[in-house]
Order: structure tokens, then sequence, then C-alpha cells
């Protein structure tokens, strides 16, 4: 019996199908664990929160802290939920975004308004520099949205306590370009080599106990891609990173 070159292509093919196939599945697996367990931290300061406020010997002003504790915890709790959803999405997505026409600031500023108690709670300043004028462009409201949220959020993760976070808005004829600049611990060679893998462990670890999934960077370029904005990243050891946001003026739907 003699066996063909071609019938020994179609084996390994199938071979490696297989293997890829069980390597998926693993990761989907520890992709649903790392999530439960990132979960049972927020989940936990919820309880206690909330079985120290229905104690008779809490005080008003102990009962506005465990409340503002409650909404970070929640907070944190949405970011990791949606960032899942949205690596769900996007694996079943066929590239379709419905752009609308809106104003940049207004979106900057109601993400920054969500992440203030996070912020406040770690003694950390969000700047925000932006005229007073609205910056127009077209995009997808969600997509956009869920592209600062993580990258505010990544900052004041890995950001120490009364640290600055500065926010700037850079309008040219074509494009805007918006920048989050933190005083975080910055990134090692290695880490920017797995920047935006799924799951991947980087050496910065989050400074006040919060939870980290690994997944937040890999959401914040997978949504760039899918409408158009081009991600950079300066970052120097020991002093901080910046990550830029070139987005389009006028929406171009992006090549598959």
């Amino acid at each position: 019996m003699q066996i063909s070159d071609n019938n020994i292509t179609v084996v390994a093919d199938k071979n490696k199908a297989i293997v890829l196939e069980k390597i998926n599945a693993i990761k989907e697996r520890y992709a649903v664990t790392s999530v439960l367990h990132d979960l049972r931290n927020p989940l936990w300061g919820v309880r206690l929160a909330a079985t120290m406020m229905l104690s008779a010997k809490c005080e008003n002003g102990t009962v506005n802290e465990l409340a503002n504790d409650i909404l970070i915890s929640c907070n944190q709790m949405f970011l990791l939920l949606s960032n899942v959803n949205d690596l769900y999405e996007i694996s079943l997505c066929d590239g379709t975004i419905e752009p609308v026409k809106i104003d940049l600031v207004g979106i900057m500023q109601a993400c920054v308004v969500i992440q203030i108690p996070i912020a406040r709670h770690k003694k950390i300043n969000i700047h925000f520099y932006n005229s007073a004028d609205p910056v127009i462009i077209e995009t997808s409201i969600l997509c956009l949205s869920r592209i600062i949220d993580n990258l505010l959020s990544n900052a004041i993760k890995f950001s120490e306590l009364s640290k600055n976070i500065n926010i700037r808005l850079n309008e040219n004829e074509n494009h805007v370009e918006c920048s989050i600049e933190d005083e975080g611990p910055g990134f090692t060679e290695h880490d920017i080599e797995v920047l935006y893998e799924k799951f991947a462990k980087r050496s910065a670890k989050p400074t006040n106990g919060e939870s980290s999934s690994g997944i937040g960077l890999t959401v914040v370029k997978r949504l760039s891609q899918q409408i158009g904005v081009e991600l950079k990243l300066q970052t120097e050891l020991g002093k901080g990173s910046k990550f830029t946001l070139i987005i389009p003026k006028v929406f171009n739907h992006p090549t598959q």
C-alpha cells in the first residue's frame, strides 16, 4: 500500500486542527475560571459593605463611605463583564458598524465621570485638557466609549495613590488625537511583546487590590481595529505610559 504526500498532508492538517481545537477549548475554560476568580473580589466588597450598612452601629459618614465602596465594586464588575461580552461579540462580529456623528469632548467627559469615584478612592487626580468647543467625529459611540473606559480604568488601577492622569485632545484636519497619560509603572519589553494578547500576564500589578483579568487591552485593540482607530503607546519603565488614539473624523470601514 502506497501513501502519497498528499495523504500525509491531509492527516497532518487534521491533526493540527484537532490540536488547535483543544487549545482553544482550554483557553475558553481558562477564560471562565479567570473571570469567576476576578469577580470574587468586588463581590466580596459589595457583600461586606452591605452587611456593615445593615448594622445599627453605622453612622451617616460610614454609610456614605460604604456606599462609595459598593459603587466602586459594581463599576469593576461591570467593566469586567463588559470586556468578556465584548470579546465574545467581536469573535462573532461580521465587521458591521453603524457610525454616528458625536461630540468627542462629551464622550470623554462622560467616561471621566464614571471613573471619578474609583480615582477619588485612590486620591488620583484626572486632568482633562480640552477646549470649550465641540469636537465632532463620526464613529461608533459604544466602541469608542469602551476603549476609553478600559484605558482610563487601567491608568487608575495600576497607579499608586495620589498620582495624576492627564487626558488631552489634539484636533487636526482629518483626525483627532486623544491621549491618556498616567504616572504608573510603565511597561517592560516583555509586557510590550504581549501587550494586546488575551489573558496575558504582565509585570505590573494593581496597586489597591483591584482585579485584573488581562483582557482589557485586548478589547481596546480589537475595538480600535473595528472602528479604524490607530493605537499608539509611549512608555517609560517606572515613570508611566501614554496611550494615544488617532481617531478619523470621518468613519472609514476597516478592511477585513
